[in-house]
C-alpha cells in the first residue's frame, strides 16, 4: 500500500502569489498534480497545505485526496510538511511517494511506471533521474519513516539519499519534466510557452 504525499504548504514568495492556484489548462497547478498522482494508481493521497488551506482544500477533496494542515510550514520548511504527511498517512502504508505540488510536468504515466518498478523490484528508495540529475517524486519504504521523522532537519530528504546511497535505485526518465518546478513568474511563463509550442 503506497501513500502519496503532495507538498502544498509553501507561500510562493518568489512567485509573488499562490503559485499552486495558477491556471494550467483547465485546472489549477495543484489540481493537475494531484489528479495525475491519483490517476497513477497510488492507494491514497495526502496533500499537505499551509497558510492557504481554505483555498486549496475544496479543489483537492473533489479529486478524492485528503488534505492536512502543516502548522509549522512557515518555519519548518519542506521537511516539516513531509513529516506532517507521514504522521497522517495510513499506518498500513508500505511506502511513500513524496511529490512537490508545483511540478507541472508530472504525469500519471510516470507514476504508473514508478509503481510498477516498486512492485516488481521492491527498492528501498527510488529516485527518478534525467541525465544523472535527480528529480521528483521520490519514493521510500515505510521502514525509513521514523528516520525521516527524527533526522535530516538541516538537509531535508536529501539527507536520506546521502545516508543510504547504496539503497537508492535510480529510475531513468526520458525527459526533464521531473526536474522542473515553478518558482518564479519567468518559470511559469516559460512553461506555458513551451506547452503552447
Amino acid at each position: 500500500m503506497i501513500t502519496a504525499i503532495v507538498l502544498a504548504a509553501g507561500i510562493g514568495r518568489r512567485m509573488g502569489q499562490q503559485k499552486l492556484l495558477l491556471p494550467l489548462g483547465e485546472l489549477t497547478l495543484i489540481e493537475h498534480v494531484v489528479k495525475q498522482v491519483m490517476q497513477g494508481g497510488v492507494d491514497g493521497c495526502i496533500v499537505v497545505t499551509g497558510w492557504d488551506h481554505d483555498r486549496i482544500k475544496p479543489l483537492i477533496e473533489n479529486l478524492g485526496a485528503r488534505t492536512v494542515v502543516n502548522p509549522h510550514a512557515l518555519e519548518g520548511g519542506m521537511l516539516s510538511s513531509v513529516r506532517c504527511g507521514l504522521a497522517h498517512a495510513n499506518p498500513a502504508a508500505t511506502g511513500y511517494l513524496v511529490c512537490l505540488g508545483d511540478l507541472p510536468g508530472i504525469s500519471n504515466v510516470l507514476i504508473k511506471r514508478m509503481l510498477k518498478k516498486i512492485q516488481n523490484d521492491q527498492p528501498d528508495i527510488l529516485s527518478p533521474v534525467y541525465e544523472s540529475k535527480r528529480g521528483h517524486p521520490l519514493y521510500f519504504q515505510a521502514g525509513f519513516r521514523d528516520e525521516v521523522m527524527e533526522r535530516y532537519d538541516d538537509v531535508g530528504l536529501k539527507g536520506l539519499l546521502d545516508a543510504h546511497t547504496r539503497l537508492v535505485t535510480e529510475f531513468e526518465c526520458s525527459n526533464e519534466d521531473i526536474l522542473i518546478d515553478l518558482d518564479t513568474p519567468a518559470d511559469y511563463e516559460n512553461w506555458m510557452k513551451r506547452q503552447a509550442e
